[in-house]
């Protein structure tokens, strides 16, 4: 009978089991969807509005940010489980034994998850996915930057080049008229010599606007999640810029809510929780070991008490590296924060402020 009953329990713990399934990845997948994705219809004229929710749910760095909150929450709520535990089965047979010739045990390793270790632990799990959480507002906001960035410079590229078409005809047709004075005897050579210089000074100019605005329609599709063929025929609005009051307004809260600063402060906390688990593994880890034993007729309940012992430094060295990480993490906050109040806002010298002019 009671053989039945451990066979149906284990048949019933590896029912619950979950199964592996194969994701594998095909590298040329990704790259076809990318060159085959549209905006829709080739006549509106979008503006940066319009394309910002579009960058977010298809750019490929908000998506593996996304994943990686994803998996750092995961994480942290995997490490409400605690740590792993141990069972242990013997069995014996003694030929000589008196009512029964066998001998059966079972008997478990439970860590003692309290106090220091498992609030450590648990902390250290929650920061990690705060982390992941700043870094993925970080990638959205580095995301509409780079979107920004790369409607003005697509505007400021396309109207160079409009410009630069325009004086590379104006001087095509200066080089004709002078070519046939030239002929007819009527100017010197050296004029269109110097008007052919020009020419090819202008034609250049084109193929450097062109180049820009090559390189920002490369820089839009990399924003939007979209290929080179859909950036092509896009139609963009002239960018439109915030009122320099809401700008000025703003500056004190995006100083104080920069996802630098607060990744800065978590990985203080990170630093600060894991030395207070390295002062905690100076002391032993207390292991509890209950069990069970059919001893040859009799059944016995068995406790054992297990001591995991620290180093023989009493964990000192892993300590004042602690410490250390600890200290570096401090001096990285106020590194960031120097940056941020310098910079963000106007709190530069003289000499490195935009609106300074020497004498």
């Amino acid at each position: 009978m009671k053989s039945w009953v451990l066979v149906i329990a284990c048949a019933m713990l590896v029912g619950g089991c979950q199964t592996y399934v194969s994701a594998p990845l095909k590298l040329s997948t990704f790259p076809n969807q990318l060159e085959q994705r549209r905006l829709g219809d080739p006549d509106h004229v979008w503006s940066q509005s319009e394309l910002l929710p579009i960058a977010f749910a298809q750019n490929p760095d908000i998506a593996a940010a996304q994943a990686r909150l994803i998996s750092a929450q995961s994480q942290a709520r995997a490490a409400k489980a605690g740590p792993l535990s141990g069972l242990t089965l013997s069995a014996e047979y003694a030929n000589n034994a008196g009512t029964s010739p066998w001998l059966y045990g079972a008997s478990l390793d439970l860590p003692n998850d309290t106090g220091v270790r498992k609030t450590a632990r648990l902390t250290q799990a929650d920061l990690d996915g705060l982390r992941a959480s700043y870094d993925y507002e970080e990638a959205l906001w580095a995301v509409r930057t780079s979107l920004a960035h790369a409607i003005a410079s697509r505007q400021a590229s396309s109207d160079a080049l409009r410009v630069a078409e325009d004086l590379a005809d104006i001087r095509q047709k200066r080089l004709d008229l002078l070519e046939a004075r030239v002929s007819a005897g009527e100017e010197a050579r050296s004029s269109a010599l110097v008007a052919r210089t020009d020419l090819a000074s202008a034609r250049r100019r084109v193929a450097e606007a062109l180049a820009r605005r090559n390189q920002a329609n490369f820089d839009l599709g990399k924003a939007l999640g979209f290929g080179q063929t859909a950036m092509a025929s896009l139609r963009i609005a002239a960018p439109e810029d915030p009122p320099a009051s809401f700008i000025g307004a703003m500056r004190p809260e995006a100083a104080l809510g920069r996802s630098d600063i607060l990744t800065a402060v978590i990985d203080y906390d990170r630093a600060e929780a894991n030395l207070r688990l390295e002062i905690a593994k100076q002391f032993p880890e207390l292991r509890l070991g209950p069990g069970y034993a059919w001893d040859h007729g009799a059944v016995k309940l068995p406790f054992n008490l297990a001591l995991v012992l620290p180093p023989l430094d009493l964990n000192r060295a892993n300590i004042r590296t602690a410490e250390a990480k600890r200290q570096e993490a401090a001096r990285n906050l106020e590194a960031v924060q120097a940056r941020v109040w310098i910079r963000a806002l106007g709190h530069a010298p003289i000499w490195a402020r935009p609106d300074c002019s020497w004498p």
